[in-house]
């Protein structure tokens, strides 16, 4: 039997074109405020849905960054990921999926408030402010 090959991603040398900039194509990882005043300032993209591993249908919009101070942002293995202006990231939660409906192609920036009252069987929700620059429509 013949082992099977490791797939593995190529940087890439190519420099930009004259006017362009390199985009990123894939998530760098996913927004994950824990203190409050952490926030984040993007792009809204499209809505994302996701089978999660308790078979639920999972949502979340992806976002690119227009500034580099965004965080915490959290790959995969829920550790650390170093994030800087034009890379994409995901953003979820209810209260978030709400205000980013509709949203899409413009900028907004969201910041974590805190934790907000616990209802009984529930954990305690998170919270947001949530803005969108003006003069877009």
């Amino acid at each position: 039997m013949a082992a099977k090959k490791k797939a593995t991603r190529r940087a890439s040398n190519a420099s930009s074109p004259a006017g362009f900039r390199k985009v990123e194509t894939h998530l760098a990882g996913f927004w994950k405020p824990e203190i409050p005043g952490q926030s984040v300032q993007g792009i809204v993209g499209e809505a994302v849905e996701v089978q999660g591993k308790d078979g639920k249908l999972n949502t979340f919009y992806s976002l690119t960054l227009t500034t580099n101070d965004a965080g915490p942002i959290k790959g995969k293995d829920d550790k650390r990921v170093e994030v800087g202006e034009g890379q994409m990231i995901g953003v979820g939660g209810k209260m978030l999926l709400i205000f980013l409906r509709g949203r899409e192609g413009k900028e907004v920036y969201i910041s974590y408030t805190g934790l907000g009252p616990k209802k009984p069987g529930q954990n305690p929700p998170k919270m947001f402010d949530t803005f969108e620059r003006d003069g877009e429509e």
